[in-house]
């Protein structure tokens, strides 16, 4: 199967670019990530894994057919020893893969994958 950088549809491609950003930063901050089961593998990272900010790069979205990914960044706080008056907190950030379709014209989230790979390095 073949990956090409969008445009989806030929008779959309200018709307689509002009309103990619807004629409799909959107979309992001409206998906619940930190309460999916996508958010496993930063929360098994710490004690108590914080969600402080997702970013999306729409200049990396992708079409593999009628499916559309970006890459991005997730921001998180990791905390150990969350119980104890020496609590350790580290922010961290890991690369993710926003996976994303289109109803119409606007953009439907449909799961994050994180890469938290560089933790175990």
């Amino acid at each position: 199967m073949s990956t090409h950088t969008i445009p989806v549809d030929a008779r959309r491609t200018e709307i689509w670019f002009e309103d990619l950003p807004n629409k799909l930063e959107s979309a992001l901050a409206g998906y619940k990530f930190d309460q999916s089961k996508d958010f496993e593998p930063l929360a098994n990272l710490s004690e108590a894994t914080l969600l402080e900010d997702i970013d999306v790069d729409p200049r990396t979205v992708i079409a593999s057919g009628s499916k559309l990914s970006a890459a991005g960044t997730v921001y998180v706080k990791l905390q150990y020893d969350q119980n104890s008056k020496d609590a350790i907190f580290q922010n961290d950030g890991y690369p993710v893969t926003i996976r994303f379709h289109l109803d119409g014209e606007d953009v439907i989230i449909d799961g994050v994958e994180p890469d938290v790979s560089s933790f175990y390095d």
